[in-house]
């Protein structure tokens, strides 16, 4: 047990030395978000014009469907900072396995990668875990509509 409080005491000591050491630099202390509030913040972000509502639907499926992947996969990830590379390699797999098309697959990390990217300063983010994850070559399946007549 003395053991366990000292690592605790040593672990805050260092966490509480990094947040000064940021805060003289910068004026302000290191932040985070929780990844419950992601989809909040994105939707918080400034925008030159207003996004339609089926793309905001879809942008929040696709933020829903990686946090949950995220609390499914390892449950002590409670925020953006904490978020690894190697996480969301494993989720492009595991959307490789569920057998989206590279439409998709693109799509959803090109998104996830600027959402990210427009929140890495509030997130306290050091660098983009989705950086370096290379989006997939893919054929386009045109879709043909059935003549309703």
């Amino acid at each position: 047990m003395e053991k366990l409080q000292l690592d605790f005491k040593k672990r805050s000591t260092a966490e509480e030395l990094v947040q000064t050491i940021h805060e003289i630099r910068t004026g302000a202390r290191v932040s985070s978000i929780l990844l419950d509030e992601v989809k909040v913040r994105w939707n918080a972000l400034p925008r030159r014009r207003p996004l339609c509502d089926s793309y905001i639907r879809q942008a929040e499926n696709w933020i829903t469907r990686f946090m949950k992947f995220v609390k499914d996969s390892n449950g002590a990830l409670r925020e953006m900072s904490q978020v690894q590379s190697m996480v969301c390699r494993s989720f492009f797999k595991s959307e490789e396995e569920r057998g989206v098309t590279a439409k998709t697959y693109n799509n959803t990390l090109i998104f996830l990668r600027a959402v990210f990217h427009a929140l890495r300063k509030d997130a306290g983010l050091a660098e983009n875990p989705f950086e370096g994850i290379p989006t997939r070559d893919g054929v386009a399946i045109p879709i043909r509509f059935a003549s309703l007549g």
